[in-house]
């Protein structure tokens, strides 16, 4: 009787779809790992602005909008597209809250666009409105920043 070693065809495919199973698997595994460290980053960030928001408010003893010198730092972000954000007038405004803020510059988040502060406390001498920080469509969303001076509001 004649015994050929080696592998069938049917034996290759099984072989060669389970492998890519398994690398589809690896693939969805690290892509899920990837967005939650973009995530946990982007909440990191938040944090560390929201710390330098508090210690110049403090500074200057005044509402962010007196610190980093803009009533609508993202004004000239609107309306939120990947084409406004890139935008000199977007980045330049932008650079300027961070610098008045102590930053060395644009700050931006884990998907490539920058932070984004609109200051509301005492527009118009109004407590309606927080200062709000955003990362433009991502999952990190916006916080609100806590009041200064409309504490208690």
């Amino acid at each position: 009787m004649n015994h050929k070693k080696g592998f069938t065809l049917i034996e290759l495919l099984i072989i060669i779809a389970i492998i890519g199973l398994l690398a589809t698997m690896a693939t969805t595994s690290l892509k899920n790992a990837q967005d939650k460290a973009r995530l946990t980053r982007c909440r990191a960030d938040f944090k560390q602005i929201l710390t330098a928001i508090d210690v110049k408010r403090e500074q200057y003893n005044n509402v962010l909008l007196s610190v980093t010198g803009s009533g609508c730092s993202d004004c000239s972000c609107r309306p939120f597209n990947e084409t406004n954000l890139e935008l000199s007038a977007c980045v330049n405004s932008m650079t300027t809250a961070f610098q008045n803020l102590g930053f060395n510059g644009l700050l931006k988040d884990p998907w490539g666009h920058p932070y984004l502060i609109d200051e509301n406390e005492q527009e118009g001498g109004s407590c309606a409105n927080h200062d709000s920080l955003c990362s433009y469509n991502s999952p990190c969303g916006c916080v609100s920043v806590p009041f200064y001076v409309c504490r208690g509001f």
